[in-house]
C-alpha cells in the first residue's frame, strides 16, 4: 500500500504497541486479560528484620529483609558512599517486596536473581578484594543455601 500511495518510508509496529495507531490492516479486536486477583497485602506500620552486609565491587552493600507476621514483606538496600547502581537497586528492592507482598514465595525470587553479575564486582573478585557475591542482585541469593 505504501508502494501504491507512493510513500518514500514507513515505519511498522506491532498491533497495539502504540497508544494510537494512524492506520491499520486488521480490525481492532479487544483482549480480554485474566486477572488472578493477586494484589501486594498492605504494609503494616511496622516490621522487623534483619540486615546483612556484603563487599562488592563499588563498595560494601547493607540489605534489610523485613517481615511481617505473614512473613518476608520487604526488601530495601543501601550502598555506602563508594557510590554503585542506586536506582537499579532500589528498583529491584520494590519488585521484590510487591512480590513478597503478593505471596510469591522467597525461593522463587532468590533463583531469579541468584548468579546476576556485574562488571565491577566481578573485577574486584578476581583482584582478591573479599567479595563473595556476584553483584548486588545476587546479594538476594542469601539464605538459599549455597554458603553466600
Amino acid at each position: 500500500m505504501a508502494y501504491e500511495l507512493g510513500s518514500k518510508g514507513i515505519t511498522v509496529y506491532r498491533g497495539d504497541s502504540q497508544p494510537g495507531q494512524a492506520l491499520s490492516a486488521l480490525p481492532r479486536v479487544p483482549v480480554k486479560i485474566a486477572r488472578t486477583g493477586l494484589s501486594p497485602r498492605r504494609r503494616p506500620r511496622a516490621t522487623q528484620g534483619q540486615t546483612f552486609k556484603f563487599r562488592m565491587g563499588c563498595g560494601t552493600l547493607f540489605v534489610t529483609v523485613n517481615r511481617d507476621g505473614q512473613g518476608p514483606c520487604e526488601v530495601f538496600a543501601n550502598l555506602g558512599k563508594a557510590g554503585g547502581c542506586p536506582s537499579q537497586s532500589e528498583a529491584t528492592c520494590r519488585a521484590v517486596s510487591a512480590a513478597l507482598r503478593s505471596g510469591v514465595e522467597p525461593q522463587v525470587l532468590v533463583e531469579q536473581l541468584k548468579g546476576i553479575r556485574c562488571f565491577s564486582t566481578l573485577a574486584a573478585r578476581e583482584a582478591g578484594d573479599g567479595v563473595e557475591v556476584l553483584s548486588c542482585r545476587d546479594c538476594f541469593g542469601v539464605g538459599s543455601g549455597d554458603g553466600r
